[in-house]
């Protein structure tokens, strides 16, 4: 949808407003959705901030029946949720939280239970990375109305998987590994999406490698190793979901370096610095300098050697 023909709804401003606003509006969210996939958040994260206040504009000021009314909270909710998780990406955590917060409002404000849970799990996740997971678990106790009654399976294994990630970071086994089989039993009969949806990226390839870095925060290497294995057997297409893949592939390497395979550990840094110059993201940067600073005391290793000299050039 070229950015004009979405600046141009400004004209219903005022005006009676259905079917056809809907339509544009969430074409244009799905289209920074596959920008968002391939390129990263540095160049969509501005365009979701400003799809969100055009669309509380729409709310405030044009007309509708009931069901637009309902369909705009749901979208408006998806707009300022999206900025959410691409502030999360560009390390802003105080931004996402907000994000977040006003995504979960509206989220419920509409009665959509299955974005109530989705970016709940955002937030949770979120608050997991700023060293907070006992808050992360409390953010996830309270949807669980939503997730009985929602009915996108993908949301669900997302608020399982940042669930299994909190435990972790408690260091609680037992709930973490319950977590984690939730997680994968969720997406047990799920089938993939006819059209790009916000929940098409969470996928049975990605919960296995989600569950891999949960296992590698909790200090089991050789464990997550066994989810890392679909970044080899075409399960999971990290070229066609580069920013992700960099974070993905760094962390392989972080768990063979865990189980002393270096060489092992290089061949999947430089497979993670292969898709690192394609995306912007600050979290994908920042999970290759933190390898790149865990392969420092390899550095006698002429393999390493040389992915260092690459990284660092």
């Amino acid at each position: 949808m070229h950015p004009d023909h979405f600046l141009s709804l400004s004209q219903s401003r005022g005006r009676r407003i259905g079917a056809s606003t809907l339509t544009s509006l969430d074409a244009y969210l799905t289209c920074l959705l596959r920008m968002n996939i391939t390129l990263g958040s540095g160049p969509t994260r501005a365009r979701a901030e400003e799809a969100f206040t055009f669309i509380t504009t729409l709310i405030d000021d044009a007309t509708y029946d009931e069901s637009t009314g309902t369909k705009l909270y749901e979208l408006a909710s998806t707009a300022t949720g999206f900025a959410g998780w691409a502030a999360f990406d560009s390390n802003d955590s105080s931004a996402a939280q907000t994000h977040y917060r006003n995504a979960l409002h509206l989220a419920r404000t509409s009665g959509a239970a299955d974005l109530e849970v989705l970016f709940a799990a955002g937030l949770a996740r979120q608050q997991c990375g700023i060293g907070r997971p006992t808050a992360a678990l409390e953010l996830l106790s309270g949807v669980d109305a939503s997730v009985r009654c929602g009915r996108n399976a993908r949301a669900v294994a997302a608020h399982r998987a940042v669930s299994a990630q909190a435990h972790a970071m408690l260091g609680n086994e037992v709930p973490q590994d319950r977590a984690m089989d939730a997680a994968r039993a969720a997406l047990e009969h799920d089938e993939a999406p006819e059209a790009l949806t916000f929940t098409s990226w969470i996928t049975r390839s990605v919960i296995e490698l989600e569950l891999g870095g949960v296992l590698l925060h909790a200090g089991r290497p050789r464990q997550a190793l066994r989810h890392f294995d679909v970044l080899d057997t075409g399960a999971y297409p990290a070229v066609e979901h580069p920013r992700d893949g960099v974070i993905h592939l760094a962390c392989a390497a972080h768990a063979y370096l865990g189980t002393e395979d270096v060489e092992a550990a290089v061949f999947y840094a430089h497979r993670a610095q292969d898709l690192l110059d394609r995306v912007s993201s600050a979290r994908a940067w920042r999970r290759v300098a933190g390898l790149r600073r865990a392969f420092s005391a390899h550095r006698r290793a002429p393999v390493v050697r040389d992915y260092l000299g690459r990284a660092m050039a």
